[in-house]
């Protein structure tokens, strides 16, 4: 198995073997491994790793955590690239929210949640970001100066912040 190949079946493997998903290996020594081969592998392909990360995160929404803590990792070895990895997925974000993309939506909502549990994202920012989305629904849901027939997106944009508290709110509670 070339280096390249490897490195990339780790993220894409990242947790399969762990107990949650019904294996025996611990995650924490997954994520190292994996961790551990991503630095290495770090200065040849670096632009493919931030791309396959992030592409993962979205793929694969039910590792979000294990993506999160990685992106945590090299955070300490590497700020900008976790600053590039908040950036890439807040801009995703606001145009998942143009497109109305809400499978995409809920999916880099919970992202960022974990990133902030992983000390990349400031759970400020976090509260700014719940706070807008419930400042627009209920603009939305305003019978006086908002369009009634937006009840579905406004619901839509509370279930996102509530599923995704489950992924944060230990942090998020330490804040307030």
């Amino acid at each position: 198995m070339s280096s390249s190949s490897s490195w990339r079946s780790l993220l894409l493997r990242i947790g399969d073997k762990c107990p949650e998903y019904g294996g025996s290996v611990d995650f924490k020594e997954h994520i190292d491994t994996c961790y551990n081969v991503l630095l290495r592998e770090w200065e040849n392909s670096k632009d493919d790793i931030f791309e396959l990360l992030l592409q993962c995160a979205e793929q694969l929404p039910h590792k979000a955590p294990f993506y999160g803590v990685l992106v945590g990792l090299i955070n300490l070895e590497n700020e900008n690239f976790a600053k590039q990895v908040v950036d890439i997925t807040h801009s995703r974000f606001q145009d998942a929210l143009y497109s109305g993309n809400c499978n995409r939506i809920r999916i880099l909502l919970r992202f960022l949640t974990v990133l902030m549990c992983s000390n990349v994202v400031q759970p400020d920012s976090l509260v700014g970001i719940f706070e807008i989305l419930l400042s627009s629904a209920a603009t939305t849901i305003d019978d006086d100066n908002g369009n009634p027939s937006w009840q579905s997106r406004a619901d839509f944009y509370v279930t996102c912040i509530l599923s995704s508290l489950p992924w944060g709110v230990a942090e998020l509670i330490e804040v307030r």
